[in-house]
């Protein structure tokens, strides 16, 4: 699949956008990088936002259940490309100023059947 890169000055208005959207998805953070190798941050927990704040040059991403919640701060992002997919947002890609690439995976819960 390919991933289109957001321009800087549109981060803030996607995200505010996809959390409008997102409901319900949930969420792997995994970080890579020559001086941590790949650290698995949070896996398959419910999504509770992502959102850019300008001033502080942060992206956090907000996930977890009631009384686990998790806080994840991409300090001075450098670049961000999305990947889309039939249910919307697949993956977002954040290159930081540390040199860092951290995955964000969405995806949605697994129906559990009735019977």
């Amino acid at each position: 699949m390919d991933f289109l890169r957001l321009p800087h000055e549109g981060w803030r208005e996607f995200f505010d956008g996809m959390n409008a959207v997102m409901g319900g998805k949930q969420v792997e953070i995994d970080v890579t990088g020559l001086d941590l190798g790949d650290v698995i941050q949070a896996e398959w927990v419910p999504l509770n936002g992502i959102t850019y704040e300008p001033r502080e040059d942060n992206l956090f991403v907000y996930a977890g259940a009631k009384g686990s919640a998790l806080e994840h701060v991409i300090a001075h992002p450098k670049e961000i490309s999305v990947e889309f997919g039939e249910e919307g947002v697949n993956r977002v890609v954040v290159g930081d100023d540390a040199g860092h690439q951290q995955f964000l995976r969405l995806r949605s819960p697994l129906a559990l059947s009735a019977s």
